[in-house]
């Protein structure tokens, strides 16, 4: 069964972002302009971060951070998850097109 919670306390001037960890395995935080992955529960000083776009835009508006306990992951999020996948996605998808096509003549 999943439970979610609510922080009390509004966030302003970050980045929106979904923070997943998957047991004691992987993490993973996906945010729009970059992707932070980390190996087992502990994040600190063992995340690897691959830029997907240019600098990061910081939320205007204070938000609260949501978060959602399903057995084996735990899910957090500031901002609205499927806009941060949205974004995330394009910055992906511009990557990518331009490793395969390469630079602009």
């Amino acid at each position: 069964m999943a439970i979610t919670r609510q922080s009390r306390e509004l966030e302003r001037g970050v980045e929106r972002q979904i923070v997943l960890q998957v047991g004691p395995l992987v993490g993973i935080d996906v945010r729009p302009s970059r992707m932070f992955v980390w190996y087992g529960s502990q994040r600190a000083g063992m995340e690897r971060i691959v830029s997907l776009d240019r600098a990061p835009r910081v939320l205007r508006q204070a938000r609260p951070r949501r978060y959602l306990q399903l057995p084996g992951l735990e899910v957090s999020y500031l901002g609205n998850p499927a806009v941060t996948l949205a974004l995330a996605s394009g910055a992906w998808y511009r990557r990518l097109r331009a490793a395969v096509t390469g630079p602009p003549a």
